[in-house]
């Protein structure tokens, strides 16, 4: 019989009078494996009059001086601003970034970016081509690395620059390949001409903005492979000085000081606290205890309900029979309907092959993901 526990119940004081032992410290500043120095703003006080008076004067980085580890780039601002999107069940934050910026972890392009990035390479010219075709404007330049000229550890990758034809000014420019299957309101995007982009996509623009100086930029959304939508994204100084003032504290206060950013997410927490002590028990006090002891209950909760919907499933299909589908009241409630299983690997096969190739095949392939915490509750006790 699964446990039912009153979520409303309070924890007494005296029952969390256990000394929390040590637990996994936070590494000290002689532990960074990268180290970084202190930088003093020297940002103007008028960002955007010393734009318009061209008094800010990014410089040029080659290829060969950027490294990834010692500057905050474009790709960093949703982290940094808490507005990261989630993929896979993870999202960048403040601390994912430190640990590549203070060498925890390699802070290099993941294989399939890397690979996405060679194959835009590739379309580059037809890309630029489309550009200049449905901006009629002329595109001056692609791929170039920036860094600002006032806080020297922010850099900006400008995938291309035009000249606006109403002004004279060069502007930037964002190129996004998007599928024709993600490019929906559900996912950030708005008709296009208006600003409504993906926010993670808009903070990127905003630190090219930043960095270069730029009055405005264009995302161009590339739908597909033949179909092109603007979005003009203008400068917001109240929103790049928060973001300013925002990566300077990061870099000084965290990057430099060898201070980890305070977690934000499930694997944040993996990262670190990835393995246990042996033996040790912590204690928890009355607020860590009520949240413990209402998550157990959730959990009972849950699995009760799964219970009580293998039930319902059970006799849903057993009056169903061999037929696809359920309506109630002329309304389509459940299908259920053959479809293709698929085909997966025969792992336990290939594992108990005698053959001498096959048996490579699954050496090879077979990936040891080591050992990991599993997070469960526990009933009964002391």
């Amino acid at each position: 019989m699964t446990e039912q526990l009153d979520v409303s119940q309070s924890i007494p004081e005296d029952a969390m009078e256990t000394t929390m032992a040590a637990q996994p410290k936070p590494p000290s500043p002689a532990e960074i494996p990268i180290k970084h120095d202190r930088v003093v703003d020297t940002t103007p006080g008028d960002i955007a009059a010393a734009v318009a008076a061209g008094e800010w004067v990014p410089t040029l980085i080659k290829d060969e001086e950027y490294d990834r580890a010692r500057w905050i780039g474009s790709s960093n601002a949703a982290a940094l601003m808490g507005v990261s999107p989630e993929f896979d069940g993870e999202r960048e934050t403040p601390l994912t970034v430190w640990r590549r910026k203070v060498g925890f972890e390699a802070d290099e392009l993941s294989s399939d970016k890397k690979l996405f990035l060679e194959r835009r390479k590739r379309w580059e010219p037809v890309v630029v081509q489309m550009l200049r075709e449905e901006m009629d404007a002329e595109i001056v330049s692609v791929n170039l690395r920036y860094q600002d000229p006032h806080l020297p550890f922010l850099a900006a990758e400008i995938d291309f620059e035009w000249k606006d034809p109403e002004t004279g000014f060069i502007e930037g420019g964002e190129i996004k390949t998007v599928s024709p299957f993600a490019f929906k309101d559900k996912f950030g995007w708005g008709e296009p001409g208006t600003v409504d982009v993906p926010i993670h996509y808009f903070f990127q623009m905003m630190h090219g903005m930043m960095v270069k100086g730029f009055r405005k930029s264009v995302l161009a959304a590339m739908v597909g492979i033949d179909s092109m939508h603007f979005y003009p994204i203008a400068r917001n100084e109240e929103m790049i000085a928060d973001m300013r003032r925002a990566y300077l504290r990061f870099w000084n206060d965290n990057v430099c000081a060898g201070v980890a950013p305070d977690p934000m997410s499930m694997g944040d927490l993996r990262a670190m606290f990835k393995s246990s002590t042996p033996g040790l028990t912590v204690a928890g006090d009355s607020i860590v205890g009520s949240k413990a002891l209402k998550l157990r209950a959730l959990h009972s909760q849950i699995d009760a309900l799964q219970m009580e919907g293998l039930s319902l499933e059970f006799d849903i299909k057993l009056a169903m029979k061999d037929a696809e589908k359920l309506t109630v009241d002329g309304r389509d409630v459940f299908s259920w309907k053959e479809q293709n299983a698929g085909s997966r690997l025969d792992v336990t096969a290939l594992k108990a092959s005698k053959d001498k190739i096959e048996k490579a095949i699954y050496l090879k392939y077979l990936k040891d993901y080591g050992r990991r915490r599993v997070f469960k509750a526990m009933y009964g006790g002391t």
